[in-house]
């Protein structure tokens, strides 16, 4: 059984670790800095958007997996800490191409914190309470998103540009530091099975569709043959994602879900007005 005050200091310890995502909105006032400063047109700060938003976003359900066959605390704290190092070696970058490795190394470490992150709350609260738990949590998450912009403006101000990402190293620590208050996980007893085929075939989906939705903003300036290319490969990774998926022992996506005519129709029209 685990205590209240438990619940809640959780709650806080996965709330501000989570926080390092949705505070990357910060660093949307730094861009024509960063530029400036390593002597690019602004047309190359795409590069630092797709870097990290590419990365965490395409590992995202692929994390998640890990989670659930590994423990999702463990996944975090290894979130965390890899997005410290990411968030710091960005922040000391002597090269426009060096940090764009860099990002791609903060993505990897948001896309573990965020792909077990509301697991981890879930797992804190009974039934009757996880509702208004993960309310809080979304909350966090959304005033992080919110405030990141104007505490970017001021960071910038204040110090530089690399300000706006080695200001979450100490935040992503503190919360590093006390995840040991969370219940440890039980442990499996069977052998761990991932889908490999699945993930592969995955981030390549998600990868190859982000990179379609990214090509059609250009089209004027490099024509329709990428978007025709990055939608082909985005079609034939779908594809093999569902044969992987159908034949996986323990598939990254249960698709027999989707069977289910009430968990379809409430995913697919949860965001209508």
């Amino acid at each position: 059984m685990i205590s209240p005050f438990r619940r809640s200091l959780g709650l806080i310890v996965v709330g501000t670790g989570s926080l390092i995502t949705p505070l990357d909105s910060s660093v949307n006032i730094a861009f024509p800095y960063i530029v400036g400063d390593f002597g690019k047109p602004m047309a190359m700060i795409q590069w630092v958007v797709i870097f990290y938003v590419l990365t965490y976003a395409s590992l995202m359900l692929v994390f998640g997996k890990l989670g659930d066959l590994f423990g999702h605390r463990r996944i975090f704290g290894i979130g965390l800490a890899v997005s410290i190092v990411g968030l710091l070696l960005v922040s000391v970058s002597p090269s426009f191409e060096g940090l764009l490795f860099f990002r791609f190394l903060q993505g990897l470490g948001s896309g573990l914190v965020t792909s077990v992150g509301p697991a981890l709350i879930i797992a804190l609260y009974p039934e009757d309470q996880r509702g208004r738990a993960v309310g809080m949590f979304t909350l966090i998450y959304a005033l992080g998103s919110m405030l990141g912009p104007s505490l970017g403006g001021w960071l910038v101000e204040m110090f530089d540009w690399r300000a706006v990402f080695w200001f979450r190293a100490p935040i992503a620590l503190f919360s590093l530091v006390l995840l040991f208050t969370l219940p440890t996980p039980s442990k499996r007893h069977e052998k761990p099975s991932y889908d490999i085929a699945g993930a592969v075939t995955l981030i390549v989906a998600m990868s190859s569709f982000m990179m379609t939705l990214n090509q059609l903003q250009r089209l004027e300036q490099q024509g329709v043959l990428p978007v025709i290319g990055f939608a082909v490969v985005f079609g034939l990774s779908v594809a093999g994602f569902i044969r992987a998926e159908s034949k996986a022992k323990e598939p990254i996506l249960k698709l027999t879900v989707f069977r289910n005519i009430d968990f379809t129709i409430v995913n697919q029209y949860s965001g209508a007005p």
